[in-house]
């Protein structure tokens, strides 16, 4: 896996939400693209602090996801 590019999408709880454009290989597959949304624990934050997630939030992250994504199909900056 190499990651092509990675920012900030947003914060909730204790959590970084960054999306990230990534190129992985493999033989089967060959080499392809593809965006992931990354939940990353915040700097300085316990740990054991749990976050839940509503529908509404999941549909919220699927958007932000899709958004990054089209903004930065096979960018390297």
């Amino acid at each position: 896996m190499k990651v092509l590019n990675e920012r900030v999408l947003g914060v909730q709880g204790p959590w970084l939400i960054k999306g990230r454009y990534v190129q992985y290989s493999t033989r089967e597959q060959g080499t392809f693209h593809r965006p992931e949304l990354v939940f990353e624990r915040q700097p300085g934050t316990q740990q054991g602090i749990e976050v839940g997630f509503s529908l509404e939030d999941i549909g919220r992250f699927q958007a932000l996801l899709k958004q990054y994504a089209a903004e930065n199909y096979h960018s390297t900056s």
